[in-house]
């Protein structure tokens, strides 16, 4: 019985994911538009500072040109070129210079008051008085809390210098004011000659920066070059070291927080070097965005419940009926939940299983169609069975008919398939005949049969009705093969029988084919050989007389391997070439050459073994040979070997070729590719004859007394050097260290690393 219920879980997670993905797009589109109201609003906080920031350097710039037109002032240049030197005309220029200065404050209300500084004569002109500086500074115009007196102040160069406000008692006030230094001339740093005052009002410059206050809840700071707060509507002389440090080094807006609360800071660059900071409390700037954001998280909250709600109610009505299923189910069939892993799972279940069985007997039948048709066609073609009303049955069943007239049979021989065998596995051989018999199925006419009778033979049975001439008939079979050569790389040798009416002539096409297909041996491998072209064939002895025997033998005995060969061609192109003969009297006509040449062997004037066996032997290799060149070829290999040995023994330089041997191994043996076959190669034998010889001579195997020399240049360069094992096997003629290492232990017992420590290296 289920337990889980999975369906209602699901239902319910999907019914929760289309309520949330409102919610997600709208809570990606609320982040946005908070982000873009923060931003507008952070805009609007800039935009107050900037155009007051544009105010206060306006008025600056109003400053800026007086202190210019004053430099000009003609009045001014000559006294500070000649004040204090108490000529008569001082007073009358003094005089001029108040006028002018007195009509700069008539004009400028930003300033509420100046005065001119001249350290020679040690006085200050305002625009009212001219009196002595010791008595103005102390008296007149009084500055408290600042670290240095003003005239020592004035006494160094100052540009466009503005000054934390300070405060200024005067005879009958007191005033808190921003001076702001110049000193003359205005290019040069050295000791002035003048300085000029000017103390702007606090208040007038806080009055353009009070728009950006938010309503009394923020502070706007005017800082001079060195951070210091030359004023603001705060009250603050000076700001955080933190918030300093971050206002040197950033302009613009960013979050800053102080004992917990939470400010949006803005910074602005003016004239005169000056920066306008703008501190508000962030929480008075999102104000109206927290309402928005608040309003709008409400709404998102009464929508998830009244959401949450609507999908209990939707899952409960779609699992209404998934639930009467299973129960229904579950009354005649309670085993089909056991291994359920939810409802539709239990459903599923139940409606495969009642359907498993007649899909298991289907799959059964379909698996077993192949094995049946092969089984019934090779039945069919070796004559263990008759045709019969049943058989066609099963062949309709299986997908095919033997509705034709007459058939034929084409046996196809496998010969070369090196692309797809590189190991001889059966598995690679399955995939050669699935190609051919794929390619063979597309080629034939339809109602024709493929079936696999070897590893490498296939089977065809066609209509033989579609032409009566042979050479019509296999015109597709001619251009398959250079088909499946060239695409494929697969040579083959195809058999055709002749035609023959009815299914019961199907083992007779059968037994023509395996008869057509022997006439390889003649025709060689790679053709297509037909049945009818040598069924009329009646010679029953090939050509190879005692006196070419004779003549065969004499030539070997005097190691005379051409003409030997010339004599052996001449047989072959009797035999094969200017007559055709069965393949069973081809292989006796080779079966014969071998026991002539057993004859040589025993004839030698010495005994040996390794030639007695190796003749004895030829004989096994002729009868596994399926073509006439193969057999020719067998056949002059043994007879070079012959030739071979006749010349050694009739040769007084064998010593001194074992010794050529000897010395030509101990000079090679690092090559690694020093083998018989270059040693064969290098002193001109074949290399069977030269493994007797060198067996003869040393009484040891050629490949052994290779493998003792490399051993022992290995042990020599293991306790004479300190090359690596890996360099020593490279250096002794091996491929890699691990081949080697096996070598060596085969000879030694001990791996090359222990012989190594044993001889204390």
């Amino acid at each position: 019985m289920l337990k889980r219920r999975k369906v209602w879980l699901t239902i319910l997670i999907s019914y929760l994911f289309l309520l949330l993905l409102p919610v997600t797009v709208g809570g990606y589109i609320y982040q946005r538009m908070e982000r873009v109201l923060a931003e507008q609003a952070n805009k609007a906080n800039t935009g107050l500072l900037e155009q007051a920031r544009r105010n206060t350097d306006s008025r600056l710039t109003e400053l800026n040109r007086i202190l210019l037109q004053l430099s000009l002032e003609p009045n001014f240049k000559w006294l500070m070129d000649n004040a204090g030197n108490n000529h008569g005309e001082d007073q009358l220029h003094y005089v001029e210079l108040m006028k002018e200065l007195s009509g700069i404050l008539n004009v400028n209300d930003y300033i509420d008051s100046l005065h001119l500084y001249f350290p020679k004569a040690g006085s200050v002109l305002t625009s009212g008085l001219k009196t002595d500086a010791t008595l103005y500074y102390e008296r007149i115009q009084r500055f408290e809390g600042i670290a240095e007196s003003m005239p020592e102040r004035l006494s160094r160069f100052h540009a466009k210098a503005l000054y934390p406000v300070t405060t200024v008692n005067q005879i009958d006030s007191t005033k808190r004011v921003i001076p702001y230094v110049q000193t003359y001339p205005l290019d040069e740093t050295g000791r002035p000659a003048a300085g000029l005052v000017m103390l702007i009002n606090e208040q007038k410059m806080n009055s353009m920066l009070e728009p950006v206050e938010w309503a009394g809840e923020g502070a706007v700071y005017v800082l001079n070059e060195k951070q210091e707060v030359l004023t603001g509507t705060a009250g603050v002389r000076t700001l955080p070291e933190d918030l300093r440090k971050r206002l040197a080094v950033r302009e613009g807006s960013f979050s800053y927080e102080d004992e917990g609360s939470t400010y949006l800071v803005t910074s602005l660059s003016g004239e005169n070097r000056l920066k306008y900071v703008s501190v508000v409390p962030e929480a008075i700037v999102m104000k109206k965005v927290d309402a928005v954001k608040y309003g709008s998280l409400s709404l998102f909250g009464l929508y998830l419940l009244c959401g949450l709600a609507l999908s209990l109610l939707l899952t409960y009505r779609s699992y209404k009926p998934v639930r009467e299923v299973v129960r229904s189910i579950l009354n005649r069939r309670s085993e089909y939940g056991e291994s359920a892993g939810n409802e539709y799972e239990f459903i599923q279940n139940a409606v495969i299983r009642s359907m498993n069985e007649e899909q298991t007997l289907r799959e059964t039948l379909l698996k077993q169609m192949p094995a049946a048709k092969a089984h019934l066609l090779t039945r069919l073609l070796l004559g263990h069975t008759r045709p019969s009303d049943r058989d066609a049955e099963t062949l309709k069943m299986i997908g095919g008919s033997l509705d034709s007239r007459s058939f034929r049979v084409v046996l196809i021989e496998i010969e070369n398939c090196q692309n797809f065998v590189k190991n001889d596995s059966e598995q690679e051989w399955a995939l050669v005949r699935f190609v051919l018999t794929n390619l063979l199925e597309d080629s034939v006419s339809p109602g024709s049969f493929v079936v696999e009778l070897g590893r490498n033979r296939l089977a065809v049975l066609l209509d033989g009705t579609t032409s009566s001439h042979d050479e019509e008939w296999g015109t597709w079979l001619e251009k398959l093969k250079p088909l499946v050569e060239q695409k494929f790389r697969i040579q083959f040798t195809a058999a055709v029988s002749s035609s023959h009416e009815g299914a019961e002539g199907i083992a007779k096409c059968y037994t023509e084919a395996l008869t057509a297909l022997e006439y390889r041996l003649t025709q060689g491998s790679n053709s297509t050989i037909y049945y009818s072209h040598h069924k009329n064939q009646k010679r029953f002895s090939y050509y190879y007389p005692m006196e070419n025997e004779v003549q065969i033998i004499n030539y070997i005995k005097t190691s005379d391997y051409a003409r030997a060969e010339q004599a052996l061609d001449h047989v072959y192109e009797v035999n094969f070439i200017r007559n055709e003969i069965s393949p069973e009297l081809g292989r006796s006509l080779f079966q014969d050459m071998a026991g002539t040449f057993l004859k040589v062997v025993h004839l030698l004037d010495s005994p040996n073994d390794n030639l007695e066996t190796h003749f004895s032997t030829l004989a096994q290799a002729i009868a596994k040979c399926t073509t006439a060149e193969e057999m020719l070829a067998l056949i002059k290999s043994g007879m070079k070997l012959l030739c071979d040995t006749v010349k050694e023994e009739r040769s007084d330089s064998g010593q001194a070729v074992y010794r050529r041997i000897v010395e030509y191994i101990g000079q090679h043996y690092g090559d690694s590719n020093l083998s018989l076959n270059l040693l064969a190669e290098e002193f001109g034998f074949t290399p069977p004859y030269l493994s007797t010889f060198f067996k003869k001579q040393s009484g040891i195997n050629l490949s052994e007394y290779m493998t003792r020399c490399r051993i022992e240049a290995a042990k020599s360069l293991l306790t004479e050097s300190d090359m690596t094992i890996g360099d020593i096997s490279r250096q002794v003629g091996y491929a890699n260290h691990i081949g080697f290492g096996r070598v060596f232990k085969k000879w030694e017992g001990i791996t090359p690393g222990q012989y190594r420590e044993t001889r204390g290296r």
